[in-house]
């Protein structure tokens, strides 16, 4: 507004319409929490124009900064790096999680570092030397360099993340291992009651009868030929005779959830 007022140019009337629109959606959207970070995604290229505006300017000596802000944000790259780095040291004396009730996150967490320790590491470590080598730079008011530091470093976190962590993670999310590992079973079910879980994803990974169903009705139709999906959480909160009917046969963690796989008991075969 003030720059439409004073006649400002167009090219940072444009810088203050993009101000403007980041304003409006992150004040809008933040107030919805329904899907808020899928509302929050367009107001990210807006804050990329207005940051990449001012690193310029800096370089250029446009635009006059303060010394201990680059020291600051570089202290921030260089904290980043050493807490995630710290983190990772101390999840590795967690070790690896259990499934013989709900894991935690802590233990899941523990389990993931354990297992992909390269990408974490280096991930940390580019953030810590960049934050490093910005602060030290920014101190000698050598803001283009400081600038240089933190963007090499941001990018070589997120490549090495990119390459070596999200593969990793995705099948953590996804209920394909579970599906197919489902599918590879020799009980032959008409169909899979699934409860506290979706049964979508296990039909389209596993290709097996999954639906919607409570466990009894499911348990007295199929016989030793039972199987379903229960959120361990779901598994806990039933009394010692009904949890008798059934017995694990495996699990995984889903997502944020811990997934059992259920069977009929001993007793129930005999029954039938």
């Amino acid at each position: 507004w003030r720059a439409r007022r004073r006649g400002a140019e167009a090219d940072e009337r444009a810088l203050t319409a993009v101000v403007a629109w980041f304003g409006v959606l992150f004040l809008v959207f933040s107030a919805m929490p329904p899907k808020r970070d899928l509302y929050l995604l367009p107001i990210y290229p807006a804050a990329a124009l207005v940051c990449a505006r001012v690193v310029a300017r800096a370089e250029r000596g446009e635009l006059r900064l303060a010394r201990g802000w680059g020291v600051a944000s570089g202290a921030v790259w260089g904290l980043l790096g050493f807490v995630g780095l710290a983190t990772f040291v101390a999840l590795l004396w967690l070790g690896a999680p259990r499934l013989s009730g709900e894991t935690t996150e802590f233990e899941k967490a523990a389990a993931f570092a354990t297992a992909h320790p390269t990408g974490i590491v280096l991930s940390f470590l580019a953030l810590l030397a960049g934050g490093v080598t910005a602060l030290l730079a920014f101190a000698r008011s050598q803001h283009a360099r400081g600038f240089d530091a933190l963007g090499l470093a941001t990018c070589a976190a997120l490549a090495l993340a990119t390459v070596l962590v999200v593969p990793a993670i995705d099948p953590l999310k996804s209920a394909r291992l579970l599906a197919e590992e489902l599918a590879a079973r020799p009980e032959q079910p008409s169909a899979i009651p699934c409860v506290g879980v979706q049964p979508e994803g296990y039909r389209f990974y596993g290709r097996v009868p999954a639906v919607t169903e409570e466990l009894e009705p499911a348990l007295v139709r199929e016989g030793p030929q039972f199987l379903a999906l229960v959120t361990a959480k779901h598994w806990n909160t039933l009394s010692e005779t009904q949890r008798a009917r059934f017995r694990v046969l495996g699990g995984r963690s889903v997502g944020s959830r811990d997934v059992l796989v259920l069977g009929a008991a001993a007793a129930t075969d005999d029954r039938r």
